[in-house]
């Protein structure tokens, strides 16, 4: 017969796998670089995606890529990145059109939205402050951008 100390061991010992079982890391997200053309493309097919606008020299953008690569590892969230200054052919005003065309209130960057079934739905564009973690983390939770 058992005594109660290994009652207590075995049923403590299929707790601790139950749970370590349930708490997998979630399955890492994915940044992918594309172009105007791209996003323009994947609007006209009614996707539903995350579009990050860039600069190379951009310290806010530098910043916000920090975040993401902490980030990103850990949650399943695909973003489509554009680097603006990497336009072929295009000025700066050209690319504003562009972008301005979807998302009106594009303005700096780093500017990030979501598209919902090729329509603009919702962006993450603090007016005063950057973009922290804890915001992204909420904007994507809002939203249910995960597995998207």
């Amino acid at each position: 017969m058992k005594s109660f100390k290994d009652i207590i061991l075995i049923l403590s010992l299929i707790l601790l796998v139950g749970c370590s079982a349930n708490s997998s890391p979630a399955s890492p997200g994915e940044i992918q670089t594309i172009n105007l053309d791209q996003v323009d493309e994947k609007i006209a097919n009614q996707d539903s995606f995350i579009v990050y606008y860039a600069q190379s020299d951009c310290g806010y953008c530098h910043d916000f890529d920090e975040i993401l690569s902490e980030y990103i590892p850990e949650h399943p969230v695909k973003i489509f990145k554009v680097l603006l200054d990497q336009e072929e052919n295009a000025t700066p005003a050209d690319n504003l059109a562009r972008v301005r065309n979807y998302f009106p209130t594009f303005h700096v960057t780093p500017s990030v939205y979501y598209v919902e079934k090729g329509i603009f739905k919702s962006d993450l564009n603090p007016e005063s402050v950057q973009i922290t973690k804890d915001m992204l983390e909420a904007w994507v939770k809002n939203n249910h951008l995960e597995n998207l």
